[in-house]
């Protein structure tokens, strides 16, 4: 006979248990889950609109747009300490994200490049 051990009839989402760590198991998130706002400064025009803000936990971020186009940035304190920058536009082109540490792809080689042509 296989008995079954019976499981209690509530759901928890994932983190949510204490298990001596933090419920993301990221070392910043307990500065994520306390960070104060120390700036936020925005503006909403019927032909665009910009916004920053800062908060305590260094995270930084900036955007403005109108007619379909932004450009914007935002910074972080990844969990290495390091500070890390990301700029970006989006519109017509789609959302393209320049920063150090994102990557990037490699060459294309010469010979697709003249198979396109």
């Amino acid at each position: 006979m296989i008995l079954a051990a019976q499981l209690p009839n509530s759901y928890l989402p994932p983190g949510s248990g204490n298990h001596g760590s933090t419920s993301s198991g990221r070392l910043q998130a307990e500065a994520e889950r306390n960070a104060a706002v120390l700036k936020l400064d925005q503006e909403i025009k019927g032909d665009g609109f910009r916004y920053a803000y800062e908060t305590s936990n260094g995270l930084q971020a900036e955007e403005e747009g109108s007619n379909g186009q932004s450009r914007g940035g935002f910074s972080y304190t990844g969990d290495d300490g390091r500070t890390y920058t990301v700029t970006f536009t989006a519109g017509e082109g789609g959302f393209q994200a320049q920063g150090a540490h994102l990557p990037v792809p490699p060459p294309t080689p010469q010979e697709i490049l003249l198979a396109k042509i």
